[in-house]
């Protein structure tokens, strides 16, 4: 969120974005006090409901008590729940609720516009995303970005802990329709999109534990790859720095999910997956030979990213050269057991939202 910030000028020459973007469902808020009274009233609060009283009670709550009860800040109007790991309390599952209106992961705290800031205040982020990329209000640097090929696998899998996780999910199908889109929920047109998500991701059909991967597609188009695909192009728009993009795809064993403890078998790239070739992960622990594809995948990502941090340029060598994304040619890096420079990202499914936008972003709401 930070290169959308004037505040932050000159503080960074470049930035690296994995698996995120402020186009993300989970990453924007409109409604933050609503969400931090909730939480303060499930806490024990109870006053006049002013903004600063709210938030003089929370900096009086545990971090670890505010980590642990999260789940309570966004709405009570849950449509089905998703088993995501914590940021605290040392990465245990907890269940985080999806409302009806939500169409994503909530948290409590994320970043959201001050327009009401007084003119002494710092304003850190002065209007909505959208319209700051829109109109090319963001820092200019170079930049990586990027997500995994099959970011929701985990939370894919783990919808086959139950028979009633496909049942809820199915009823509740048009919570997959964007907010951002613009539709009230159970509109005609919300309703068309909902059937055109379902056409194209399952033919029409239910989904169920047949369709685990298909699931995992939509969630990751959804609540990643979309808003970084979103982000990438309006910086194309805008913006003459170099943008490497890169999709992670290899599938090794210490790929976060596994060894953070899940058990898909779904296969691909997860959310956070990379994290563990770049970073010393207090959970790696395996015995790897030094040309195994782990680490030769480990030495590869280190060497790019420092590559990019030191001179800009990430291209790691062994004849590869990562070139950057242009609006007439949306170079991108395949990271797998070998390195390959392709174009146009997930192109058929990112194709589908480019269509699905064009055609209903903030359409005329039909509430029949």
């Amino acid at each position: 969120m930070s290169p959308l910030s004037q505040g932050t000028l000159g503080l960074f020459q470049r930035a690296i974005s994995e698996s995120g973007s402020a186009f993300n469902p989970w990453a924007y808020m409109k409604t933050p006090k609503e969400r931090a009274l909730r939480l303060a009233s499930y806490l024990g609060y109870s006053g006049s409901n002013g903004s600063q009283e709210i938030a003089d009670y929370l900096r009086t709550v545990d971090a670890s008590e505010l980590a642990n009860n999260q789940a309570q800040g966004p709405s009570d109007e849950l449509a089905n729940t998703l088993v995501v790991l914590s940021p605290a309390a040392e990465d245990r599952e907890i269940e985080v609720r999806i409302s009806e209106k939500s169409g994503g992961m909530n948290y409590p705290f994320v970043p959201t516009a001050e327009t009401s800031v007084s003119s002494s205040g710092e304003v850190f982020l002065p209007d909505e995303p959208i319209n700051l990329m829109r109109t090319g209000q963001f820092l200019r640097v170079p930049v990586i970005m990027g997500s995994g090929s099959n970011e929701a696998k985990m939370s894919a899998q783990s919808m086959n802990k139950s028979a009633s996780n496909w049942r809820n999910a199915n009823k509740n199908f048009e919570n997959n329709v964007p907010l951002d889109l613009g539709l009230a929920r159970g509109s005609k047109q919300s309703l068309e999109v909902e059937e055109l998500i379902k056409q194209f991701y399952y033919n029409g059909e239910d989904i169920s534990s047949s369709t685990v991967q298909e699931y995992s597609n939509m969630v990751t188009d959804i609540r990643y790859v979309k808003g970084v695909y979103k982000t990438v192009s309006e910086i194309l728009a805008h913006s003459d720095s170099p943008l490497y993009n890169y999709l992670f795809s290899f599938d090794g064993e210490i790929n976060y999910s596994y060894i953070s403890g899940s058990t898909t078998t779904l296969k691909g790239g997860g959310h956070s997956d990379e994290v563990c070739y770049i970073f010393l992960c207090s959970q790696f622990n395996l015995d790897l030979a030094e040309d195994s594809p782990e680490l030769t995948t480990l030495h590869r990502m280190v060497s790019m990213w420092t590559n990019f941090v030191k001179t800009g340029n990430p291209s790691p060598g062994e004849g590869i050269s990562w070139l950057p994304a242009t609006k007439d040619s949306r170079y991108y890096l395949q990271i797998d057991t070998d390195l390959s420079l392709q174009q146009d990202l997930l192109k058929d499914r990112m194709a589908f939202w480019d269509q699905i936008y064009t055609a209903y972003q903030n359409g005329t709401i039909d509430n029949n």
